[in-house]
C-alpha cells in the first residue's frame, strides 16, 4: 500500500513537471489511457489458439477455493467477472476453460507492450500490469499511426 502511494505520488509529480514544461513551451498535450481489457485471458487465448472463441477464465479451478483473475469476453456473456469466487464462475459458466494464472508470463508480455509504447516518444506511466498513461505532445501525435502498425504487427 505504501509503495503504491509512493509510486502514485512520484507519477503525479512527474506529470505536473511535464505539464508545466508543456505550458511554458506552448505545446499541446494529449494523454492516452492504455487499458488492456481481459489482459490475462487474451494472452491465454493468443498462446492457445484452441481456446479462441471459448469462455476462458483465469484463476483457481471451480473445485478449489479461489477467485477469478480475468475472464474473456466469451465468459463475461455468462456473467463471469474478475474477483468473483471461482465456484460461482463455475456455476455460471460450466463449460468455461479454467486456467491457472501465469504471472511471470503476463509481466513479461506487459513489459514488451510498455517498451513498444515508450518507442513512440511518449512519457509512459504504468499504473498496473495492464494499464498505463501515455503523455504525448503535439509533435508526437504523428507517431501514433506507425506505433499502431508496429504494435499490431508484433502482437500478431
Amino acid at each position: 500500500m505504501i509503495r503504491r502511494q509512493r509510486e502514485s505520488r512520484c507519477g503525479r509529480t512527474v506529470f505536473r513537471l511535464v505539464n508545466r514544461c508543456a505550458i511554458l513551451l506552448g505545446m499541446a498535450r494529449v494523454i492516452f489511457h492504455l487499458d488492456m481489457d481481459a489482459f490475462y485471458a487474451s494472452v491465454e487465448q493468443r498462446d492457445n489458439p484452441a481456446w479462441r472463441g471459448k469462455p476462458v477464465i483465469v484463476g483457481a479451478p471451480p473445485t478449489q477455493r479461489g477467485v477469478v483473475c480475468a475472464a474473456s469476453y466469451e465468459a463475461r456473456k455468462f456473467g463471469v467477472r474478475s474477483a468473483m469466487p471461482s465456484s460461482t464462475a463455475g456455476r455460471l459458466c460450466p463449460k468455461g476453460v479454467f486456467v491457472r494464472p501465469r504471472m511471470d508470463h503476463y509481466r513479461a508480455e506487459s513489459r514488451e507492450i510498455m517498451r513498444v509504447a515508450a518507442e513512440t516518444g511518449a512519457v509512459v506511466e504504468q499504473v498496473s500490469i495492464d494499464e498505463a498513461y501515455l503523455d504525448f505532445y503535439a509533435n508526437h501525435l504523428t507517431l501514433t499511426k506507425p506505433f499502431r502498425r508496429r504494435f499490431f504487427w508484433r502482437a500478431n
